[in-house]
């Protein structure tokens, strides 16, 4: 991307981010569904004069409950406890689009923080967010910027997770270069974005070992330009929890 459209994208994905926030400030545990998150993002994108960053029907993806992989937000209530997942992009001027994903942690009444467990999940899945981003650079293959993402996916015992670590960006949200998967020989050049994926997966209570069966993943979505020497970030990366306080007794 010329420098003129990285400007472009890095002004979309501050957008992106701030709205995520802007809804999950709405949440109120026991009340609010997912689907009511999906609308709020949907009336702002309306009110901005935006466009959606992929298929209208699966965007914004919100999820609170145990995975659905990518699809349009069902009517499940966010409760005490839940992880919020929300993927969303924007397209602007009918050419740009962002792809960006952040997470939120409900607070259980008497919780002034998230409970360690919760945290050391997030935490591993940043930190895999954060080897991608290191292993950016001119010249790499997208199979070694998986790599260094799965290294430390399966250092922390993860589950295995359906997906690569990422993908171009930019003019569609699964654009047109490298991806950053496991097969992926093609090198990363100056100027091309991407998004990509820090990944944590769990069994849930009742749930099995395989992804998609009961499992939840944290997998915090950030975007990035390649420069000559590493990455940059378009958006400062997420790296605490949204906390949205409990529900009053």
């Amino acid at each position: 991307k010329l420098p003129e459209e990285v400007a472009i994208m890095r002004r979309a994905a501050a957008l992106t981010a701030q709205l995520e926030r802007d809804a999950y400030a709405t949440v109120v545990p026991g009340v609010t569904r997912d689907s009511d998150l999906a609308r709020f993002l949907k009336r702002r994108m309306r009110e901005l004069g935006v466009e959606d960053g992929w298929s209208p029907a699966q965007n914004p993806s919100v999820n609170s409950g145990p995975d659905r992989g990518h699809s349009h937000a069902s009517d499940r209530v966010i409760q005490h406890g839940d992880f919020i997942q929300t993927d969303f992009g924007i397209k602007v001027y009918g050419v740009w689009v962002t792809d960006i994903q952040r997470f939120a942690y409900v607070l259980r009444p008497g919780e002034a923080a998230v409970p360690r467990v919760d945290l050391e999940r997030w935490e591993k899945a940043r930190a895999g967010s954060r080897s991608a981003f290191a292993q950016m650079r001119p010249g790499v293959t997208g199979a070694q910027v998986d790599s260094a993402q799965r290294v430390v996916m399966n250092a922390g015992a993860s589950l295995d997770v359906p997906w690569g670590t990422g993908h171009a960006v930019g003019y569609w949200a699964h654009d047109a270069g490298p991806n950053l998967n496991r097969r992926e020989r093609r090198v990363l050049r100056e100027g091309m974005t991407f998004a990509f994926d820090g990944f944590y997966a769990w069994s849930l209570p009742g749930g099995s070992t395989r992804w998609g069966e009961g499992t939840k993943t944290l997998s915090p979505e950030e975007m990035v330009v390649i420069t000559a020497t590493g990455a940059e970030w378009l958006v400062p990366p997420q790296d605490e929890l949204i906390l949205i306080p409990a529900r009053p007794r």
